[in-house]
């Protein structure tokens, strides 16, 4: 199982690309977050396969239709820090965030 944060820059927030990412997570069977960030990007982890990652990421460069994706950073997320706090049955939208998690175990 691999972990990844991707933070997405553009015009990803009031398009409803937290629900899109939600829909797409659930669809490839990953389970994670999303959350919007207060400087304009969209804050995501997901969980799975690197098969369905790859997949998620690639639908995460696409976009809701009134969106526009300028930019994905992604990193890989420690084991620890997501058992400590996602759940692994589900992907889900969270309350906007002040700034990006910070990643430790």
């Amino acid at each position: 199982m691999q972990h990844k944060r991707y933070l997405v820059s553009g015009k990803v927030q009031g398009v409803s690309y937290r629900r899109f990412a939600e829909r797409e997570a659930t669809a490839l069977g990953l389970f994670g977050l999303a959350r919007n960030l207060r400087d304009g990007r969209v804050e995501i982890v997901a969980s799975g396969s690197l098969e369905r990652l790859v997949a998620f990421e690639s639908r995460l460069a696409q976009g809701p239709t009134l969106s526009r994706v300028e930019g994905i950073e992604k990193e890989d997320v420690p084991s620890g820090w997501i058992q400590a706090r996602l759940s692994q049955k589900a992907f889900t939208v969270e309350s906007d965030g002040e700034a990006p998690w910070v990643l430790k175990t």
